[in-house]
């Protein structure tokens, strides 16, 4: 029979682990590019607070909420993008440059003995925040349409970006923008409304 080398089994595993980590996250959010770098990045309710991810999932914290809501299926964060305005599809680099805090809901759940009020949501929630620079990319959206794709490196070549990227603070502080809601904790409406 066949013996499998070291070598083999080595490129085997780096294969394997190179596609657990090269999984993506997305995120739909009204906030345009701009107004997520001058905050920088994806910032939730309150990065200070001290809520749970369960209480997060459960949609109890409100303006407390210290988790920001993802999805690992870049389908279900466009289905969620109808609106008359842009919207704008996030996608997400879970672990670089910066390594995110990021809880599986449904596994969350599973663990504390609790059905997740949301599964098909396919939902993984940072906590605090999602920098800048582990954005790769967005779709800008109108009524569920891409009307267009950029990189944040195009983006930042670009003559009107900002100077630099500030400090992640609270979107509590930031300038609102009608169009634009401020939260990014537990409100999945962004993803299925």
């Amino acid at each position: 029979m066949f013996a499998y080398s070291p070598i083999t089994f080595f490129l085997s595993f780096l294969v394997l682990l190179g596609s657990a980590t090269a999984a993506n996250l997305f995120r739909m959010d009204g906030r345009s590019p701009t107004e997520v770098r001058a905050a920088g990045g994806l910032v939730s309710w309150n990065p200070a607070g001290t809520g749970s991810v369960l209480d997060h999932g459960k949609a109890k914290l409100e303006k407390d909420d210290p988790w920001v809501s993802t999805t690992s299926s870049k389908r279900l964060a466009r289905s969620g993008a109808k609106s008359a305005g842009s919207v704008y599809v996030y996608t997400i680099d879970p672990k670089s440059p910066n390594k995110l805090e990021i809880v599986d809901l449904d596994k969350a759940f599973k663990k504390a003995g609790e059905d997740n009020p949301h599964p098909g949501e396919k939902e993984f929630s940072v906590h605090r925040t999602i920098p800048w620079a582990n954005i790769i990319s967005w779709d800008t959206m109108t009524r569920g349409k891409k009307t267009g794709t950029m990189t944040r490196v195009d983006f930042e070549k670009g003559p009107s970006a900002p100077s630099s990227p500030k400090s992640p603070k609270s979107p509590k502080k930031s300038p609102k923008s009608p169009k634009s809601p401020t939260k990014s904790g537990r409100s999945m409406k962004e993803f299925t409304a």
